[in-house]
């Protein structure tokens, strides 16, 4: 269709695909020495578990005290007959 030699095309694409995928794993690179930083600051995580309490304490949770009838999966309903 482009009048180009399959050759080419299948270059270019490879070409494409390895650029995208170096992409994802600098992505992932990055995403994981974030991690590994955060750890070394907060090894057991208190400022994180800090935050989860406070949000818990300060913000109403309108699902707290209860389920929803409707948004009960398949298992929920069968354990609740026994």
């Amino acid at each position: 269709m482009e009048g180009r030699p399959v050759n080419d095309l299948l270059n270019e694409a490879v070409k494409h695909y390895l650029g995208w995928r170096g992409g994802v794993v600098r992505n992932l690179e990055d995403t994981l020495s974030a991690l590994r930083a955060y750890r070394k600051q907060d090894s057991e995580f208190r400022k994180a578990i800090d935050e989860f309490v406070e949000a818990e304490a300060r913000f109403e949770d309108p699902l707290e005290g209860g389920l929803m009838q409707e948004q009960l999966g398949p298992v929920q309903r069968k354990s609740e007959i026994f």
